[in-house]
């Protein structure tokens, strides 16, 4: 019995440390394997983008079925040219809404601080207002919950049938979809410039989702708006910080803004947003993209820069003079690729917020798209006219006109005989129509939307919720101009291609704008066109 014994206890010496060695391993590869998957995550989506670049963060729609007589959702007649869409949870094709199977980095977890990022304990500096060309972000991670802010505005609209409260656009930790709540308690802390005590106020625990979310810094974050209530107290504060309990250490703070508003009856029409820039924008393609949406009506461009070049820059800037386009910033959080994925809901959501006192409507496009009337309309109000009259027999009419894509590709052979300098008069072969709910685009009023996207308003404030089924406007009426070299698959292109036509609706403004670019140009380079 003690021979056996013995031999036992020999071979579990012998073994454990085998054993050991194998769970440590195990631990290892485990931990790496994580960072690992998170980047192939990361890795694919980039590839996705490339081959697909007009479906990343596009919902999935469902068209209603058509009868002999179309119905809405409150069973009252459709008028003539409207679609009904209805978004579901869907995810874009070759992109996950779904958190990494891998796991993430542990929030303790060490990370790259960047110069651009203010941090936890950065010095609070309550200045009642960021200047546009400061584009931090503000890190208020606590133990649990991711979170980056890039700006917070005051919402006091009618249309959110509530006292004001403090949007906070930014990025955090993804949450359960279905609840669209957090799982931690957060809190507002808020400076005043009187010096009175700080006031904390508990953050609303439900977000507002307005993007699909992206890999950062090794973890799956989304873009959210955050709510927070503000005190009952008539003095705006000038600063907010965002901590897990009051009496948090955190110390650093961010600017309070309150949205300008236009005079009595002095509202213009029609604003654009867009989704943030980087690289390379073409500078004459610029000149003549913001050309002509002056000519269709708009009177304000909101940009947002993230590492463009210097002639892009300095198109920006000469219009920055005019007051036409509002030129700002929106820097790295962390350094690493990719980054303007993130970015670009949350800037069309500042575009939108910082506009939506001095604006009736934004218009929420691309840098190679414009929204284009047709039916003799030619002017974005002469359509924004047409729309209402065609829906004001609703009880419920829309507050969110979606457009139609359209591509005019580069492939296709120019009218040489016009400047080269005017990229969208000389390309004007047409393919046919995208299919319904591809890459659409659209209208916007600044008083019922609360959370933009790229393609369309996804939430709208409780004033219009009964308005909150989007429609998609009769591509006879007006389209969405998309120009740019197929970037589809090769037998999809020759496809297109062939199936090209002749479109001269833009050459009503031909003689008018290349006058306006050929003074602009000669003016930012100093050559005609």
């Amino acid at each position: 019995m003690t021979r056996r014994r013995n031999f036992l206890d020999y071979r579990l010496r012998e073994v454990l440390p085998v054993l050991g060695i194998c769970v440590l391993v195990i631990n290892v590869v485990g931990y790496f394997g994580g960072f690992l998957l998170v980047d192939f995550s990361r890795r694919y989506n980039k590839a996705q983008f490339q081959q697909q670049p007009d479906q990343v963060g596009q919902a999935r729609y469902l068209q209603t079925p058509s009868a002999a007589v179309p119905r809405l959702p409150n069973g009252s007649p459709r008028p003539s040219g409207v679609t009904t869409l209805t978004p579901t949870p869907s995810r874009a094709p070759g992109f996950s809404t779904a958190t990494p199977r891998s796991t993430p980095r542990p929030l303790g977890g060490p990370v790259a601080l960047s110069k651009s990022v203010v941090q936890h304990f950065d010095p609070c500096v309550a200045t009642g207002g960021r200047a546009p060309n400061d584009g931090r972000w503000y890190n208020f991670t606590v133990s649990r919950f991711r979170f980056y802010a890039y700006t917070a505005l005051v919402d006091d609209r009618d249309s959110i049938l509530s006292d004001p409260v403090l949007r906070i656009i930014g990025l955090g930790s993804k949450v359960d979809d279905e609840s669209s709540s957090m799982d931690v308690r957060l809190y507002c802390r808020y400076h005043y410039a009187d010096n009175r005590q700080s006031v904390y106020v508990a953050m609303n625990r439900t977000v507002t989702k307005i993007g699909q979310g992206w890999a950062l810094n090794n973890e799956w974050v989304r873009e959210y708006i955050f709510t927070c209530p503000l005190p009952a107290i008539k003095t705006t504060p000038q600063a907010v910080t965002i901590v897990e309990a009051p009496g948090s250490a955190v110390v650093s703070c961010m600017p309070v803004e309150v949205p300008r508003r236009a005079a009595a009856g002095k509202k213009d029409d029609f604003a654009v947003c867009v989704q943030v820039a980087f690289d390379r924008l073409d500078p004459y393609r610029l000149t003549e993209w913001l050309e002509l949406q002056w000519l269709l009506g708009v009177r304000r461009v909101g940009v947002y820069s993230m590492s463009l070049d210097r002639d892009s820059l300095q198109v920006l800037a000469h219009y920055v003079q005019d007051g036409y386009v509002d030129l700002r910033r929106s820097d790295y959080i962390e350094h690493g690729p990719d980054q303007h994925l993130i970015h670009g809901s949350p800037v069309i959501n500042d575009c939108l917020y910082r506009h939506m006192h001095l604006f009736n409507y934004v218009v929420v496009v691309d840098f190679d798209e414009v929204v284009v009337p047709r039916r003799g309309c030619k002017s974005l109000r002469e359509l924004v006219d047409v729309l209402r009259h065609n829906y004001s027999s609703l009880e419920y009419p829309p507050v969110n006109y979606i457009f139609y894509n359209n591509y005019y590709f580069l492939d296709l052979a120019p009218d040489t005989a016009i400047s080269p300098y005017l990229t969208m008069m000389r390309y004007r072969k047409k393919a046919p129509v995208s299919p319904f709910g591809y890459s659409v685009k659209s209208i916007v009023n600044t008083q019922a939307c609360l959370a933009m996207h790229n393609h369309f308003c996804w939430t709208l404030t409780p004033a219009y919720v009964k308005n909150s089924y989007p429609h998609v406007v009769d591509h006879s009426i007006a389209v969405n101009h998309h120009y740019k070299k197929c970037h589809l698959s090769e037998t999809e292109c020759a496809q297109l291609i062939r199936n090209s036509t002749e479109d001269d609706v833009l050459l009503q403004f031909k003689d008018v704008l290349q006058k306006r670019v050929d003074d602009r140009i000669f003016a930012i380079k100093g050559h005609n066109i």
